[in-house]
């Protein structure tokens, strides 16, 4: 009896087939890469390979623990269960703890994010003796962020360190840098003095003992004999050079499976360059691509092929359909604003569930490249009891900057609450420190008075010099205005935002943060945010109305039975797959990212700088299965948006929705008046 393939096309067997030498396999998206990768184990296992002689690395738990159940089923668990099958991460522990091991020594203990916070935060601390520091305003997640950036490219505390993982590097000061090459060492200093590892450790020491460990190196390059790593679009460098030291002995039999047209992870350091160039760091490497998308109709392969054939880097590989069949046209959609894109899709969503009954809320997703951009779609959806899940995140109202301006607003209604204002105490920065907040707070339990009574009138006892004391003072003014507003018929809560914004600087404010912030995928766009936020919120007559409506969408959110839509940022979007498809916000500044849009003398946009942005864009669009919806919109609320690069290259190809789901909501207003 013959190897069981199952169905699988010429390309797919190939792949399968393949016994020695490296191997790249380019499989876009909907191929049956897993598939691919779990019956080429189960082959190399039927033509005789021992289990124990093959390693097999993916990027998560999750993926890891699916790849063992499907390998499990194909050959049974005897044979599986000996295969090394999961990520870099718990690779490295193996190989760390075996060190220590074979040295008789005790291993290091692991410690946890909460961990790792915690320790830095007692190395940041104005009364810590660890270091002392010109800059008393890093924060911890961008000290964390930092080191983790420094150590996925294997930079040590002494080395020229890599300054591309903040937010502005060119901002970054000479005392800024000395500062974080401080908190790095002292870092690192710390967690030997305790004998704990971090989770980059995983990574940094496993390759420092592959590099310097020869005997070690020896062994497992002959233990692992067949290396096969999934989502190699998505490697770092140290990730790449564990795999470099393992398969540079003499079996070299590393078969690597991705699409680089998924490359989006760049601010986690990940590079697209590694599977690029896989066939010019592997000699005699083979390609294989597999091309065909069984995820999608023909009209959502080829509108995905269209956003990519726009590229300036060449990408191996085709995207055609392996479906073959056809199914409804690309749609877009062209609305006044982010608020009224979200009430039209909205509106949109319930006909097709709830009237044309041609999808249920779960099979539907919406999409967008920041997280700020849920707010609308929340509002929208509990407005019309769409039931819906912000994935990955605590919603719009969860977003820092909501929550520091919620936090005044609180203020306003609840004028001695210490969580809120121990949240604002300096956003912006007041000087008012962990001490000083102790004695206010005590000052207000004992006599009975609000937070603007004693800044207002104490200011001057509890600042230790004239320039803190006009910041407080100014802060206890701000609080006591609001509370007039609120009590006021003449006001809004948006007239109360933009007071807070206005009194307090708070845009200058978010703009010298950012330049200290570390790199993220969902940075930016902060003002306009606080703006559209703004223009909600004229709607509400005083905070109790607006609390009111928050928590009828935590409401909404917490019903955790009901079949919802999901909202998700395209970057949480990458590996899932839908019925339909909203990509929405696609404006320049958006989707792409104005952070990504670099400018030539003329004005226009230079590709290269938006490649991974375009790379953003084909991972929502490969998202659909059977419907896809493209949205843009003419204003931001203050100017008018440019519809995305992406989108104009693309248009001619889609039908436009705009009539249909104008006229689906004159119909549903028009029912729901009678």
């Amino acid at each position: 009896m013959g190897f069981d393939y199952g169905l699988v096309n010429d390309e797919q067997k190939a792949a399968i087939d393949h016994l020695d030498g490296p191997c790249r396999v380019t499989a876009g998206a909907g191929s049956g890469k897993t598939s691919v990768l779990t019956k080429r184990i189960a082959k190399l296992l039927y033509v005789g390979i021992d289990p124990k002689n093959i390693l097999a690395i993916t990027f998560t738990k999750k993926a890891a623990e699916e790849m063992k159940g499907r390998l499990i089923e194909l050959v049974g668990e005897e044979k599986g269960s000996q295969v090394f099958l999961g990520t870099f991460h718990s690779f490295g522990v193996k190989t760390i703890f075996w060190k220590y091991r074979r040295a008789e020594k005790k291993p290091p203990q692991i410690i946890m994010p909460q961990e790792q916070r915690q320790l830095i935060e007692m190395i940041l601390s104005p009364t810590s003796q660890i270091c002392h520091l010109k800059n008393s305003d890093i924060e911890p997640d961008v000290a964390l962020s930092f080191i983790s950036w420094q150590k996925n490219y294997l930079i040590m505390p002494n080395d020229d360190l890599d300054l591309n993982c903040l937010e502005d590097p060119d901002e970054a000061d000479e005392d800024y840098v000395k500062d974080l090459r401080t908190i790095y060492k002292a870092y690192e200093a710390q967690k030997k003095e305790h004998g704990v590892i971090d989770f980059d450790d995983m990574l940094t020491k496993t390759y420092m003992i592959l590099k310097r460990d020869k005997d070690m190196r020896g062994i497992l390059q002959n233990k692992y004999k067949y290396i096969l790593v999934d989502e190699f679009q998505d490697t770092n460098v140290a990730q790449y050079a564990i795999i470099k030291q393992l398969a540079s002995g003499y079996y070299k039999n590393v078969f690597i499976v991705g699409d680089a047209r998924q490359a989006i992870y760049s601010w986690r350091a990940s590079k697209v360059d590694f599977i690029l160039n896989f066939e010019k760091d592997w000699k005699n490497a083979r390609t294989i691509e597999l091309n065909d998308n069984y995820r999608s109709t023909v009209e959502i392969v080829d509108i995905s092929q269209a956003v990519i054939a726009h590229s300036t880097i060449h990408y191996p590989g085709i995207c055609r359909s392996g479906r073959g069949n056809h199914g409804a046209p690309i749609y877009c959609l062209t609305t006044e604003d982010s608020d009224d894109e979200a009430k039209v899709i909205a509106y949109f969503i319930k006909y097709m569930v709830e009237v044309e009954k041609s999808v249920s809320y779960s099979d539907i997703a919406i999409l967008y490249r920041l997280n700020m951009q849920s707010r609308p779609f929340e509002d929208a959806f509990t407005a019309l009891d769409i039931p819906y899940y912000v994935a990955g995140s605590e919603g719009f109202y969860g977003i820092r900057e909501i929550k520091e301006l919620l936090a005044y607003l609180h203020l306003a209604t609840h004028p001695k609450d210490g969580d809120s204002f121990h949240m604002i105490m300096n956003a912006p920065e007041r000087g008012i420190t962990e001490e000083t907040f102790g004695k206010i707070k005590d000052v207000t339990n004992e006599y009975d008075v609000s937070f603007a009574d004693i800044l207002s009138q104490f200011s001057g006892n509890l600042a230790p010099d004239a320039t803190t004391e006009k910041l407080l003072s100014d802060f206890g003014l701000t609080l006591e205005k609001l509370a007039q507003m609120n009590a006021s018929d003449n006001y809004t809560v948006g007239d109360m935002l933009e007071e807070i914004v206005t009194s307090t600087d708070y845009y200058d404010y978010l703009k010298k943060r950012a330049k200290k912030r570390a790199k993220g995928a969902d940075d930016g766009g902060k003002e306009k945010m606080i703006e559209s936020f703004i223009r909600q919120c004229r709607k509400f007559p005083n905070v109790d109305k607006l609390d009111e409506h928050i928590q009828k969408v935590l409401e909404q959110q917490a019903d955790k039975n009901a079949a919802k839509v999901q909202l998700m940022s395209l970057h949480r979007s990458k590996g899932l797959e839908f019925h339909t498809v909203f990509l929405t916000g696609m404006v320049n500044g958006l989707l792409p990212h104005a952070k990504s849009m670099k400018v030539d003398k003329q004005g226009k946009i230079i590709p290269e700088s938006i490649e991974e942005e375009r790379r953003l864009c084909y991972v929502g669009v490969t998202r659909a299965k059977e419907r896809l919806i493209l949205s843009t919109y003419q204003s931001d609320g203050k100017d008018e948006a440019e519809e995305s690069v992406f989108l104009k290259e693309i248009k001619s190809k889609t039908k436009d929705l705009t009539p249909l789901a104008k006229s689906i909501i004159e119909m549903s207003e028009q029912a729901g008046q009678q």
